[in-house]
């Protein structure tokens, strides 16, 4: 790298060995280089296929062993990134386990981070981080519009809301997702998106993105599906440059000779990775023998696996930590269990992919610097036993000193010991441990629900061995036909365009394609996951209530466990619940029954309760927390005793301070320090609140936190808040006055009064930068902002994007002026009104106000909204977006050349639309038609005729499925929307 002023700086090739050791901490004082490959990959790819180089084009599949550095290829993405052009601006990490991604997100964050300090930095890592910088748009200078190097994105079943890397389609971003979460919104049915945000993810990630599939072997159908998806993309007549790659990563590859490889050569083994490779890795066999069904046997492994990790415990006194990995998840809290008991001076962890992201984040903080690769060993250590499933064995970072299993296919077993001395530091010292493999021996042999024969073809096989060792190098399968011990592989149905076409449509229709098959391959059923989420007194008998509650504090990922939906449905219903595994999109082995519900629950879904419907992939269920279903943290539908309400701290996490106030009372009255006659300065009684405007209830709570006494006050304001009582102590401490007082009223059986029955106080904290930007809530941001400084604003945003992205000609200039008029149905009088909270009474007297696009209502305050909307007389269910698209298309401006797609583009930028407009609601005050001037141009509102099923709508949006193709109308209409979203997130304040 040359030196000299940071604009002069030059990037090449030689620089990454520099740039790699800036993303991680040095050892011992010393650097850390990457390894030959991976130095080797980066010059390949910035070499031009004229000199014998790769051209920025990734190999279809990279043949790497475990331990191998597979996760470099994020660095190795972001330094190609910086130098070229034509690479990709998203990656995407994916491998189907969920505590591996976990762990690489964690990474992706880190690398994001020193970015974001180094980017003032005269250095290699600065100039890097200046160069992705480069890549996002500058939309206003003068503006405090934040650019950053690098986004990053956590997509798996039960993490916060994470939906920073969908709003900036012009940001170098690195997500890292299992197959089901990732996959599911390529194919534009994301699980636990809404119908209206599908379009969007599905448009971000079949556009400008390169997917690394990590141990594909797992993941076989979702890679047949992607090269489907790589020739559908090519249907359609949008494109800029053409950025979108994917590429198979695999220690356990199924090769095909058409496809380029990339493997390791001669310098990999004589450097610090040839340790790795070589180490030992000694196994003993034992067996159990099981009888009854999967429940008996999983109790019977259970008491082996707990017994063969004494043995080894005392077989191996220079073993400090022990890996217990079991295929089932019930299995492995059994093992937990019976090693509490019988090692009591030994901790014993249990780690799977079926518990709260927010208990395991606190267990992986605990432990981590026991478990991670590199760390130090000393004999004198305490014991650590570290329990799990499936979701350990693949690509996690853990360095384990010894490990007792049950036995799996081979490529699951070579997968569980690539975590037992992963550095090789053991091995090289002469102090490698025996590690256990159990093999289960049945009285009527069947074939296993997640290896299928694969299980006892492999058991048999290593039986036929003089000897077995587990290490990279010392199993020698070269002359083993290997295809009869491998995870059964599976086949993706074929790709067609009559699902895309059904999965295009938001909502879609009654009948739609599971995306499972596309993601796991052809199967007798399949079980997609949906989240488990307890709440503290839940008014299940009132809905009215519910809803009021989850709006004002609305269930967050980090507090759900995921749970097969077949599974969840049988254990709300009383039944029993057949065990499973640690594996997306498992064979379903769950017998249904009939029956109705045993446990009170609602379904939560695109941020609303839903009433009358089957549960579906990614869904929300909401129960009260005496319901029962946790143990050790882990998933157990055995277990009734209550679930700890997780919803403070998680949010809290989030950004976003909550305390419920009738929860917060009762626990505050809990304190020692309080008496029973204080309870009346502890919450302001909801009779007295009954009567009271929004302004004054507001003032009365106000007042209530300013009288919370000292003493009562948060004395570690740093601390997490655990529950609403501590919330609120910490509201008090820190003399936040400013938030949303979100009334829950309810009509309860114990009501007396119509009035409000508690009070919910959201508050975003300082730290909080995320923000929940649905397409509902962005038209009620709490802050006043005028039509034309919106139009104008986010217009701004799609000019910018689509000059960052590389969108060119007809294609930028439609989304350009679908940007600039998406919002001119605003104008319509009775929306005004709505938005002003009825200031002016009467159309009349609002005419000569500025129009408005944006109230000072928070999108929380779901009372508020509603009050002005029935004052306003603005019919339920009526969209602007349909008399926006209705004026454009009838006016003479913007003589654009699609303006077809112009008007669909306008008409789909709240997700209605494609192909068909909601039901309306309720009517409200008739419509007065007007001519309007809107950016100093005319508009003649009148009622649009886009509501039918016959009506103009869905032939533009058929056309334009026909014209762009399915991925590129999805690419087009994120641009349009996200313009809209940041322009709403970085408003325009003007005169109101």
């Amino acid at each position: 790298m040359s030196t000299g002023s940071k604009e002069s700086l030059t990037l090449t090739a030689d620089d990454f060995p520099a740039f790699f050791a800036a993303l991680r901490d040095p050892i011992d004082g010393q650097p850390i280089e990457p390894f030959p490959w991976q130095q080797r990959l980066v010059r390949e790819l910035l070499t031009s296929a004229h000199d014998g180089g790769r051209d920025g084009v990734w190999p279809d599949l990279l043949d790497l062993p475990t331990a191998s550095g597979k996760t470099a290829t994020i660095d190795i993405a972001l330094f190609v990134l910086a130098i070229r052009n034509d690479a990709p601006r998203r990656i995407v990490f994916v491998v189907d386990r969920r505590v591996v991604v976990q762990q690489a997100a964690a990474s992706a964050i880190d690398i994001a981070r020193r970015l974001g300090d180094a980017a003032g930095d005269d250095s290699v890592l600065g100039e890097v981080a200046r160069r992705l910088m480069a890549k996002s748009a500058v939309i206003d200078s003068e503006r405090d519009v934040r650019r950053e190097p690098v986004l990053t994105a956590e997509l798996r079943g039960g993490i916060d809301i994470d939906t920073e890397w969908a709003y900036r389609p012009d940001t170098p971003t690195v997500i890292v997702s299992t197959v089901d979460q990732v996959g599911s919104r390529l194919l534009m049915q994301g699980y636990g998106v809404s119908d209206s945000m599908r379009p969007v993810h599905a448009g971000l990630l079949a556009n400008d993105t390169l997917f690394l599939l990590d141990e594909v072997h797992l993941s076989l159908p979702f890679a047949q599906t992607l090269g489907a998806v790589r020739r559908f993309r090519r249907a359609g007549r949008w494109w800029g440059v053409d950025r979108w790659q994917f590429v198979k990563l695999s220690a356990t590859p199924v090769r095909n000779p058409d496809e380029s490889r990339f493997a390791l050569d001669s310098a990999d083994r004589l450097s610090a990775l040839g340790r790795r490779l070589s180490a030992r890795k000694p196994v003993r066999l034992e067996t159990v023998k099981v009888t009854g069904d999967l429940t008996n046997e999983g109790k019977q492994v259970a008491k082996a696996l707990a017994e063969q990790v004494w043995q080894a415990r005392r077989a191996s006194p220079h073993a400090r930590v022990f890996a217990v990995v079991s295929n089932r998840v019930a299995t492995a809290a059994l093992v937990a269990d019976l090693l509490a008991v019988r090692m009591i001076d030994t901790e014993v962890v249990l780690l799977t992919g079926r518990m709260r992201p927010y208990d395991r984040d606190l267990k992986w903080d605990t432990y981590r610097s026991r478990l991670v690769s590199g760390r130090a060993r000393f004999d004198t250590d305490p014991v650590l036993v570290l329990v799990g499933t499936q979701s350990i064995e693949a690509g996690a970072d853990f360095d384990v000193d010894a490990l007792v299993t049950e036995c799996a296919s081979i490529d699951a077993l070579r997968q569980r010991f690539g975590r037992v001395d992963r550095l090789g530091e053991l091995s090289a010292a002469g102090r490698e441990n025996t590690s256990v493999v159990l093999i289960t021996e049945r009285t009527k042999p069947a074939s296993d629900p997640i290896y299928g024969a694969a299980l006892a073809a492999t058991a048999e096989w290593l039986r036929t061995l003089p000897s077995v060792d587990f290490g990279i190098d010392q199993l020698d399968l070269s002359a083993t036909d290997v295809s009869n011990l491998s995870t059964p592989g599976k086949t993706a149905p074929q790709l067609m365009s009559t699902q895309l076409d059904l999965w295009a449509q938001s909502p879609g229709p009654n009948a739609v394609p599971e995306v499972s098959q596309w993601l796991h391959g052809l199967a007798t059923e399949t079980d997609p996951d949906v989240f488990v989420v307890w709440r503290e007194q839940l008014p299940d008998r009132d809905r009215e209530a519910m809803t009021e509650l989850l709006e004002a504090s609305p269930p967050l990922p980090g507090e759900a466990v995921a749970v097969p939906l077949r599974r969840a449905r049988a254990w709300l219903r009383g039944q029993a619940t057949v065990p499973f595994g640690d594996v997306e999109g498992e064979d379903n082995r769950q017998t249904e029954e009939p029956g109705g519900e045993r446990l009170g629950w609602v379904l939560w879904r695109d941020q609303a309760i839903v009433l009358r419907s089957p549960l579906r992939p990614g869904d929300y269920v909401v129960v009260d927390a005496t319901a029962g279903g946790l143990r050790h943290e882990t998933w157990d539908p055995t277990s009734a005793g209550p679930v700890v309400d997780i919803s403070v701290p998680v949010a809290y996490r989030a950004g976003v301070l909550v305390a419920r106030c009738d929860l917060a009372a009762q626990q505050l009255a809990g304190n020692a320090t309080v008496s029973d006659g204080d309870w009346s300065r502890l919450s302001p009684r909801p009779s007295a609140l009954a009567d009271s405007t929004p302004g004054e209830a507001l003032a009365t709570i106000e007042e209530w936190l300013k009288s919370i006494p000292d003493d009562l006050a948060q004395t570690t304001p740093q601390a997490t808040p655990t529950n609403h009582g501590e919330a609120l102590r910490l509201l008090a401490s820190r003399k936040i006055r400013r938030g949303t007082i979100v009334p829950v009223a309810g009509q309860s059986e114990t009501s007396t009064h119509g009035g409000p029955q508690t009070y919910v106080i959201r508050v975003r904290l300082p730290q909080g930068s995320r923000a929940d930007f649905t397409p509902s809530a962005s038209t009620d941001i709490g802050i006043r902002v005028t039509l034309d400084d919106h139009l104008r604003d986010t217009a701004s945003w799609a000019k910018g994007f689509t000059e960052a992205v590389g969108l060119t000609g007809s294609a930028a200039s439609t989304v350009i002026a679908a940007a600039r008029w998406h919002d001119v149905g605003k104008a319509d009088g009775r929306f005004q009104l709505m938005l002003r909270e009825g200031e002016f009474g009467s159309l009349s007297a609002a005419s000569g106000q500025p129009l408005l696009a944006k109230s000072a209502v928070p999108y929380s305050d779901r009372t508020r909204r509603r009050q002005a909307r029935d004052r306003a007389g603005y019919p339920g269910g009526e969209r602007h977006e349909l008399f926006s698209a209705s004026m454009l298309r009838e006016s003479q401006i913007d003589d654009h050349e699609d303006r077809d797609l112009v008007v669909h583009l306008v008409a789909a930028h709240h997700g209605a639309g494609r192909p068909f407009a909601p039901t309306l609601g309720r009517l409200g005050r008739p419509l007065v038609a007007a001519e309007i001037d809107v950016l100093g141009e005319p508009f003649t509102l009148r009622d649009h005729e886009m509501r039918p099923v016959d009506s103009v709508l869905a032939r533009l949006f058929w056309t334009s499925i026909r014209e762009q193709g399915w991925f590129s109308n999805a690419w087009m209409t994120s641009l349009v929307r996200l313009a809209d979203h940041c322009a709403s997130r970085y408003p325009t304040e003007g005169p109101s």
